[in-house]
């Protein structure tokens, strides 16, 4: 049985994975498409991802950047923040592992959103370094953006542990770097690649990386 080493680095996603900022802008991609008449559920935004659902309806180019910008306006405004919450159990789960756990953000966020986030909710001091959308072309779909947080943080990816909720994060794996996905109630519908591992709830992480150590110990 192969040992599995307790991981020197977990990286976290933000937007579905840490904060409810998918919810929120489902909700806003919704009530912009309801002024044309469409109508959005949660399967095809989990299988679209939240940038692509608004092209993949066939709706004309220019009314699609219309319900975009519109939708910007507010996403990046200080007005979300009033909206802005933990995902179920990612507070008290974080409290948890950062006491034996070093932790970085993974995020294909712009980078001033993603701090301001962790500021408002007054989490930044727990994250040693901020991966963002602007670090690699191609966010996470570029093998070097999780190389880029990993050297950073002077450790190999295969010493690391990727928390998402989406394929961008799955791609991850393809690195060898351990990938857990905590499928929302949009990437519920989404197949994952057999690399990647599925746990259902945020709470589930510390019996997971106990279990770990607890195989280790046994096989050693």
């Amino acid at each position: 049985m192969q040992i599995l080493p307790m991981p020197k680095l977990i990286i976290f996603d933000v937007d579905g994975t840490i904060f409810n900022t998918d919810e929120i802008y489902f909700r806003l991609l919704k009530e912009q498409l309801r002024k044309y008449s469409f109508d959005l559920t949660e399967q095809f935004y989990g299988l679209n991802d939240l940038e692509d659902s608004v092209y993949e309806l066939g709706l004309p180019k220019e009314v699609s950047e219309v319900i975009k910008e519109e939708i910007r306006a507010y996403y990046y405004s200080d007005e979300i923040l009033q909206e802005l919450e933990f995902k179920k159990d990612v507070q008290e789960t974080l409290d948890v592992l950062s006491e034996n756990f070093r932790f970085a953000i993974g995020s294909g966020e712009r980078e001033g959103q993603i701090k301001k986030y962790l500021a408002h909710k007054g989490i930044t001091d727990i994250f040693e370094f901020v991966g963002h959308g602007q670090m690699a072309e191609g966010r996470k779909n570029n093998p070097e953006y999780f190389q880029i947080i990993a050297d950073n943080c002077e450790v190999s990816l295969a010493d690391c542990i990727m928390i998402g909720d989406t394929l961008h994060d799955a791609n991850a794996a393809k690195l060898g770097c351990r990938t857990i996905i905590i499928p929302s109630m949009f990437t519920r519908h989404i197949t994952f690649p057999s690399k990647v591992e599925l746990v259902q709830t945020f709470s589930e992480l510390p019996n997971y990386l106990r279990l770990i150590n607890h195989i280790n110990h046994l096989i050693m």
